[in-house]
């Protein structure tokens, strides 16, 4: 199966101050620069689907997994989250 973030979960990722710091330590230290861009390119089964990643993210979100991430069923870049990310960072996606 294949799973990406869902728009919801990547904005309160972004406004719940220590989330990522958290992640980061789940993921074996990945830098925060790392989380960003994981965010933001939000591909198919990256390390933030991850069961360690949703761990953290069901904890500190007070979310459900299905509510945290998404599942695709083709290739398609996921425009809907991606426009997530780059709506609350002011950053413009192509």
């Amino acid at each position: 199966m294949k799973y990406i973030l869902s728009a919801k979960a990547i904005k309160l990722i972004n406004k719940t101050p220590g989330v990522k710091a958290k992640l980061s330590l789940a993921l074996k230290g990945l830098s925060e620069n790392s989380i960003n861009r994981l965010l933001r390119e939000n591909s198919i089964n990256s390390d933030l689907t991850k069961l360690s990643s949703l761990e953290v993210l069901r904890a500190e979100l007070k979310m459900e997994i299905d509510q945290i991430v998404k599942e695709v069923k083709s290739n398609v870049i996921a425009k809907e989250a991606r426009l997530a990310y780059s709506t609350n960072s002011k950053t413009t996606v192509f």
